[in-house]
């Protein structure tokens, strides 16, 4: 199956929206941009906030946004 290409944006867009989504989703649990305001082509990464105890919970969506999505640059 062929994955749909985000941009860095759009990818972490996708993160938040499954984040929100999931079972275990806490006010203040986020995926974002790395470096820290990062744009665009200019995305590496994404960092997450939120609570420590909850990784397996980033865990979780990051792989699932992984399996449908592929990261492109802007």
């Amino acid at each position: 199956m062929r994955k749909i290409k985000l941009t860095g944006d759009k990818y972490i867009a996708e993160l938040n929206k499954q984040l929100k989504q999931h079972e275990y989703f806490e006010e203040g649990m986020k995926f974002s941009a790395h470096p820290e305001g990062a744009t665009g082509k200019d995305v590496e990464g994404y960092s997450i906030s939120g609570p420590p105890d909850k990784i397996g919970v980033y865990a979780h969506v990051a792989h699932k946004v992984s399996n449908h999505y592929d990261w492109k640059d802007a």
